[in-house]
């Protein structure tokens, strides 16, 4: 793909609020940005009859197709060779130019690298001679013929300044094939369609110019974004990507009035994947007056980052301000002139009402040229940690007026200071403060498991426990059982170990004879996992594997095909039993600091031989969260119906009303509701839920309305931003909000008196958002798509017979914090929608969720457009993970200890 990849929309602004990383009280909001833009190519659609299409050819061959179209009726079709397009004016004051296409291979390619290519000429030249210069290219040889996709593009400040020589161009589209010796070859048909092209003016041509660098050397492909601030508050004005040599410019900047200033912004959001050698950002340089001249250069920076030492992520220290205890990191290789480092802590959870940010410290600015860049927790001036909390670290670095901060975070757990490592370092605010258990109750024992085992480990198992229930029995329901506890869920001071609840399945066994159980269990006191099978026999038949963990596709995979082979039914049901987070990741193991994203789930699914006809009746996520989009995609392809939940989970697994259900019937859509049912008695009248049953026959329409909302979206949020923009951001705001951070309140921190709040959640209700979008008053013009496919999305959602939700139980109540919470609005599917703030892991989240772990989506690609134009709010940063690299903890649950005295030792009541 491009590299200038999703950079179309560069103009486009989402209002939300600035708060820059350095607190600023009275730190205005983002205002609409001014510069005035327009589409210029006639017929984007390619609506229009051969006889009247602007598509002039320039080499042959153009056709035109009603059977191959992105949106509209009919597509552009061109072969090998062709160049079709359409001639342009340029304004004197040009500013901005950028652009968006969707095409599709045909199938049957020959092999060769196929090109798509955006070419600009002088007007009337369109030959070699007269290329100005090449807006993008595509080299598609490892794209799948059939799909359509997109591709965008933006000029570079070279082009723009090149422009300025001429009133007009030629825009042309091409088409080439080069074979194995570089000669033309035969190919079949791209089809081409939605061919947009925005040209934006200002009102003067001043251009600030600068080269950006990491460790010295120049930085290509670095995100920058120019914002200005005045008296009604700060916007983007603009933002740019620097070239080969690390040069960005940002042309036809305007005058300041008096009191307003621009800053230059390094953000680290590539096309592809983050940096982490580089800063999370940087905020450079300001500009408080511009000259008359026509440019301003020297405006440098060096974004290399530091590197983070100690204490490793996510350990857990027992701490009193006796303590010696030292955050340690080391310099940037490059560092700039009279630069400063701080080491800051600060607590996820807790707000300050002063700042309207997290609670934080941040130390004493140290010099990296002399002095050790080590910092004392010994004395935190009035910073006080609790123990059992979860603190993040990172180090802010400042140059003058400049400043930035780490990439990485990492998260601390502070205890009362005896023996260090024994507190868990992740925990939510409900369970701190709900079981106050001692540091010896907390201490389990810690066996490292490798991950990815073969098939083997856990087949070889069969011999032994295929005995638990004879073959020739028949059998109405399997029900197979997952538990990923080498986690909080094996620990007694955060869980309600769910072990110990299996100890009821031999009883429900024998009871229901016609219901096969067999159980995976990885735990943190046990070595690998233990497998068993429950049957008419008075004790569970089981086996160990030392080597296997739960954390791993391989394992999950073999356990289901294990349990369907050894233990065939009528039906088959999964219940899986772990963290979980809103992105997709799940069964968390904390002896390796590993987890199984949606790729990994989805490659375990089709390892056990599920997929076409062959699938499970049944899917219960017991994981925090999972009640959203992605993992209904993921599992459609796999399983009949599915449970989940959008907000965070019940950790009480009602076995006994559950195995009974199976007992009772074989209709898997009414198990799936009824279940919805069983969950939401076991839980107190007052407490606020969201729980959902689907039906995922429903979910491929679901994807293919939501992908068009997501092109529309990507293609208009900018054309008619003045429009589209504000009614995107209003829909967000209005949908029912999940506890993505699992903190037990819904955009909120908490503090000493009332909750604060802050957009610190990150999962949004889908169907509370496209019914506010297609209601949103989008005035009409521009041929927009984005009312037409929230509206048809919204009328799948609410029509009962299309929706995949099948029932959803929404009850508003406390919180498990004791706070009120609403989730009235909740319709039981949530969607990943960040807001862009530094907050609640949403760095983290959206980390794994566009570059790590989740499967590409368009949905995905809107949120890069999106979030490339968010400012700093926040202190937070990318957690960094045991093994290294960024990743966000799945969460075990906000509802573990509603229940607790019904688990806890004795010595604990």
């Amino acid at each position: 793909m491009s590299s200038y990849t999703y950079l179309w929309l560069l103009l486009l602004l989402l209002v939300s609020p600035v708060a820059l990383l350095v607190a600023q009280a009275d730190q205005p909001e983002v205002a609409q940005v001014s510069m005035p833009c327009q589409q210029v190519l006639a017929d984007p659609t390619v609506e229009l009859t051969a006889d009247a299409s602007p598509w002039e050819v320039y080499a042959p061959t153009r056709s035109f197709s009603t059977e191959h179209a992105a949106s509209g009726t009919t597509s552009l079709g061109l072969s090998a060779g062709a160049m079709v397009g359409q001639q342009i004016s340029i304004p004197p004051n040009l500013g901005d130019l950028f652009g968006h296409l969707s095409y599709r291979l045909a199938t049957g390619s020959n092999g060769g690298v196929e090109q798509v290519r955006v070419e600009l000429y002088r007007p009337g030249q369109v030959q070699v001679s007269g290329l100005i210069t090449t807006l993008a290219l595509l080299d598609a040889a490892e794209v799948t013929p059939g799909d359509w996709l997109q591709l965008e593009w933006h000029a570079s400040a070279e082009t723009l300044a090149a422009l300025a020589d001429y009133a007009g161009a030629a825009v042309v589209f091409v088409v080439r094939s080069l074979g194995a010796e570089g000669a033309s070859a035969t190919t079949t048909q791209v089809w081409l369609d939605d061919l947009r092209l925005q040209l934006c003016q200002t009102e003067r041509s001043v251009t600030l110019r600068g080269v950006v660098q990491r460790e010295g050397l120049p930085l290509a492909d670095a995100h920058m974004l120019l914002s200005h601030t005045s008296a009604t508050g700060t916007r983007v004005y603009a933002a740019a990507r620097s070239d080969a040599t690390g040069q960005y410019g940002f042309p036809g900047v305007e005058p300041l009035a008096e009191g307003e200033h621009y800053r230059i912004w390094y953000l680290n959001t590539p096309n592809q994947a983050r940096m982490s050698r580089q800063l999370g950002f940087w905020a450079g340089p300001e500009l408080r007056q511009l000259p008359e001249q026509f440019e301003v250069t020297g405006l440098d920076f060096e974004v290399g980052d530091v590197t983070l030492l100690a204490p490793a992520p996510h350990a857990s220290i027992g701490f009193n301000h006796a303590t010696t205890l030292a955050l340690r990191w080391l310099p940037r290789a490059e560092p700039m002139a009279n630069e400063r480092h701080r080491a800051c802590l600060y607590d996820p959870a807790y707000g300050d009402p002063q700042t309207g940010l997290p609670q934080e410290w941040c130390s004493a600015p140290l010099n990296p040229a002399r002095d050790s860049l080590s910092v004392s927790l010994r004395n935190l001036s009035g910073f006080v940690p609790v123990p059992g909390r979860s603190y993040r670290w990172y180090v802010r670095v400042s140059s003058g007026n400049q400043y930035g901060a780490s990439f990485h975070e990492r998260a601390l757990g502070l205890g009362a200071a005896r023996t260090a490592s024994l507190v868990p370092a992740e925990q939510t605010i409900a369970q701190r403060s709900i079981i106050p258990m001692t540091l010896e109750q907390a201490t389990l024992s810690r066996t490292r498991k490798p991950i990815g085992t073969p098939c083997s480990a856990i087949c070889n198992l069969q011999s032994t426990i295929v005995n638990g229930i004879s073959p020739a029995q028949q059998a109405d329901w399997t029900l197979m059982i997952y538990v990923a506890a080498d986690n909080a869920l094996s620990d007694a001071s955060r869980a309600a170990l769910p072990k110990r609840q299996l100890e009821a399945l031999p009883r429900l066994a024998a009871t229901h004879p016609r219901v096969r159980l067999v159980s995976l269990v990885d735990s943190a006191d046990q070595a690998g996992v233990q497998i068993c099978s429950y049957g008419p026999q008075a004790e569970p038949r089981c086996e160990q594997d030392a080597t296997a963990s739960s954390a791993s596709a391989t394992t999950l995979g073999d356990f289901i095909a294990l349990a369907r082979e050894r233990y065939p039914a009528r039906r088959t049901a999964l219940l899986i039993i772990a963290p979980g987070n809103g992105v997709g990741e799940l069964a968390y193991a904390e002896t390796t600091g590993r987890a199984m994203g949606l790729r990994d789930l989805q490659a375990a699914f089709q390892s056990a031989g599920l997929g076409g006809s062959t699938r499970l009746d049944l899917v219960i996520y017991q994981v925090p969260l999972f009640g959203n989009v992605d993992v209904l995609r993921t599992t459609a392809p796999f399983a009949h119906v599915m449970v989940a939940t959008p907000d965070q989970v019940w950790q009480m697994t009602p076995y006994e009303r559950m195995v009974a259900l199976l007992a009772a019937t074989s209709e898997r859509t009414t198990v799936a509701q009824t279940m919805v049912e069983i969950y939401a008695t076991e839980l107190p009248e007052e407490r606020a839920l969201a729980l959902a049953a689907y039906d995922l026959s429903r979910v491929n329409e679901l994807g293919v309305r939501l992908d068009a909302l997501a092109d529309a979206l990507a293609s208009e949020l900018f054309s008619d931003q003045a429009n589209v923009g504000p009614a995107f951001t209003a829909a967000r705001d209005a949908a029912q909000v999940y506890d993505s951070s699992a903190n037990g309140l819904l955009n909120q921190l908490a503090t000493s008196d009332e909750p604060l709040v802050a957009a610190e959640d990150a999962l949004r209700d889908l169907r509370g958002f496209v019914e506010h979008l297609s209601n949103a008053p989008l005035r009409e013009g521009l041929d927009l798509r984005t009312p037409a496919a929230a509206q048809q999305l919204a009328a799948l959602l609410l029509d009962p017979q299309s929706s995949p939700v099948l029932t959803a139980t929404q009850r508003a109540g406390l919180s498990i914090t004791e706070q009120p919470i609403d989730l009235s609005a909740s319709h039981g599917l949530a969607i990943y929608f960040p807001t862009g703030e530094r907050l609640g892991e949403q760095q983290s989240l959206s980390e794994t969720y566009l570059y790590e772990s989740a499967p590409d989506s368009r949905w995905a690609a809107l949120l890069r457009l999106y979030l490339s134009r968010s400012l700093p709010n926040g202190p937070g940063g990318i957690s960094e993970a045991l093994p290294g690299g960024p990743r966000v903890r799945p969460g075990p649950g906000g509802l573990l200890s509603l229940n607790h005295y019904v688990y806890l030792p004795l010595v604990a009541r």
